[in-house]
């Protein structure tokens, strides 16, 4: 999913929210619109954006850009709403991932106050109107898109993939009209910067390394593109190893010759220029970013590799902090929240407490006004010390490289048992600590359950009266790419997923089985998305086939009915699982 911040030069901007709604598959308007000095867009084109049907999920290859092109729907020459432009009967109009793709490329392209209307060539037809916001490119609308006005878009687009699908939020800024410079105190990180031209036949989609990637980490937002997105996102400088977030990141944009201004860079050279008489990208989108308030994190020391916990998972005010091998327990995640500018409290998920210290020990306490001021260590991208605004000391492991060893603080900082990774692995939603109950909606007395509590590979999963057991227990954990599996409480090596374990793409129908948990199987890994209105109640949408979600079958209160997945529909209650903690 993407988000935006983006600056306006000279004039005050707007606000745009695209909330984590109600299903990740409706395509309708925003869910708020407001005024203030930013253009936000929360989700932009990753969950309710190009993501499901676009930019992350099936890629921009998959629904139009590269097979139908943008270039081939008159685009390319014609505004949307001139005579050769957008066609009613083939290419982006005519798919839901293509009106996706629409949806923000209006939403980047043209300004606030415009939108775009059309019907599809469905009987009857439908009536979709998408919004401008950003104004990158207003000729898009009725003029004609040249090569420049493309490469806008492009870049704009581009800004906003998210490989994860989960919300980040980030500040734009570039040479550009609709966009310009102008920095953000809520946004530190230099990120990356995007370029390219998503209307021509290869689709050249680039991006390069900000002087701060490996800070502030979010989900999605660096690290080599996963399935289709291959084909859109290209690193035209090579790739570097970051240490910190142990993955392959694009090398940094200067290492490529990209030309500074402002806070971020005016032109990029393209190193195909000399064949194909394109020098340089002058059309690029520098992004800024924060620690994301969405999503959990682990803190990790360098000298050992152990991950910050609190000892035994303990909700208690003054429990110690440890370090031990990161495995998703209870007590091992923790929020990063910005308080003020620079500084951010540090929560544990399963204790609600913040870090603290107590003389040199390292505890959890509630939160009153503990404040973290967070620098990276210019010598080292990625790497933090860690100190309470109040204590010059930093946090240390003294040298342990055990399980259980306890956080105490030191006044050496440049040891390595002083240096700490901050980095993202599931949504803030669930604790992937503890146990949750999911109640189907359209029967709120029942609970998910395995079969006779069998933990056997291919044991079914019914719907069934609510009574506590461990077979109505499932943990909701962390699947990579901002996905969950929904492990079993009885044995957390147990995933629920469709018959077939692997299986690419499995279709409605398809009946809910136990399985050995495997990792990187998107059969078995749910898109999560809350319901809007119903704090706590989600869909559960399946990886490997995005239009599927988990679904009772009848939808029906009848103890036994069996788990199946079924085309996602946002308004079936059987579709719709309450998620609440049960130990």
């Amino acid at each position: 999913m993407l988000t935006n911040l983006a600056r306006r030069p000279r004039s005050s901007s707007l606000i745009l929210t695209t909330l984590f709604a109600a299903s990740c598959a409706e395509m309708g308007p925003d869910a708020g619109e407001s005024t203030d000095d930013a253009v936000q867009s929360e989700n932009g084109l990753s969950m309710n954006g190009l993501s499901m049907n676009g930019l992350s999920m099936n890629g921009l290859s998959m629904n139009g850009l590269s097979m139908n092109g943008l270039s081939m729907n008159g685009l390319s020459m014609n505004g949307l709403e001139t005579t050769g432009g957008l066609s009613l009967t083939s290419g982006l109009a005519t798919t839901p991932g293509g009106r996706e793709i629409l949806k923000y490329m209006v939403k980047v392209a043209y300004p606030l106050g415009h939108s775009l209307t059309f019907q599809d060539n469905t009987v009857p037809a439908a009536s979709y109107t998408f919004d401008g916001a950003l104004g990158v490119a207003p000729e898009l609308e009725f003029g004609t898109c040249d090569v420049a006005c493309q490469e806008r878009i492009s870049a704009a687009m581009l800004a906003h993939v998210n490989n994860s699908g989960l919300h980040v939020g980030i500040w734009l800024v570039g040479p550009d009209t609709g966009i310009g410079w102008g920095a953000s105190p809520n946004y530190p990180y230099k990120e990356a910067a995007y370029f390219g031209n998503l209307f021509t036949s290869n689709m050249p989609g680039n991006y390069c390394a900000g002087k701060d990637m490996g800070s502030g980490d979010a989900m999605g937002r660096m690290g080599s593109p996963f399935g289709n997105n291959s084909s859109v996102l290209t690193s035209p400088y090579g790739w570097q190893y970051d240490g910190a977030t142990s993955q392959n990141v694009p090398a940094y944009c200067s290492t490529g010759g990209c030309t500074i201004q402002n806070e971020g860079y005016a032109s990029c050279p393209d190193p195909t220029g000399a064949t194909t008489g394109h020098p340089a990208w002058n059309h690029v989108v520098t992004v800024w970013r924060n620690f994301e308030s969405t999503q959990l994190y682990k803190i990790c020391n360098k000298g050992s590799g152990k991950c910050l916990g609190v000892v035994g998972g303990s909700t208690a005010s003054g429990a110690n902090i440890e370090q031990r091998a990161y495995a998703g327990a209870a007590g091992q995640t923790w929020k990063v929240l910005q308080v003020s500018q620079g500084v951010y409290k540090i929560i544990n998920k399963t204790s609600g407490m913040s870090l603290d210290v107590n003389g040199t020990q390292v505890v959890q306490k509630p939160y009153v006004s503990q404040g973290f001021p967070i620098t990276y260590l210019s010598s080292e991208p990625g790497y933090v010390n860690l100190r309470t605004s109040s204590n010059p000391n930093v946090f240390w492991n003294n040298w342990s490289t055990a399980d259980g060893g306890l956080i105490q603080t030191t006044t050496n900082s440049t040891a390595d048992p002083a240096k700490w990774t901050i980095t993202a692995i599931a949504l803030e939603t669930f604790d992937p600590g503890m146990t949750y109950r999911l109640t189907p909606q359209q029967a709120p007395n029942m609970a998910l359950d395995v079969v006779g509590g069998m933990t056997n590979n291919g044991t079914l999963v019914q719907q069934y009266s609510w009574w506590s057991g461990t077979s109505q227990k499932f943990y909701v954990a962390d699947a990579g790419k901002g996905n969950v599996k929904l492990a079993m409480k009885v044995a957390k090596n147990k995933c629920l997923g469709p018959i077939g374990p692997g299986n690419p793409n499995p279709a409605a129908g398809t009946r809910i089985e136990v399985q050995d948990c495997i990792a990187g199987v998107n059969s078995q890994a749910w898109i999560t998305a809350q319901k809007d209105n119903s704090p706590g109640v989600f869909m559960f949408r399946n990886a490997a086939n995005p239009n599927v979600c988990l679904d009772v079958t009848g939808n029906n209160g009848n103890n036994g009915s069996l788990l199946q997945l079924n085309n996602c529909n946002s308004g079936a209650l059987n579709q719709q699982f309450a998620a609440t903690v049960a130990p």
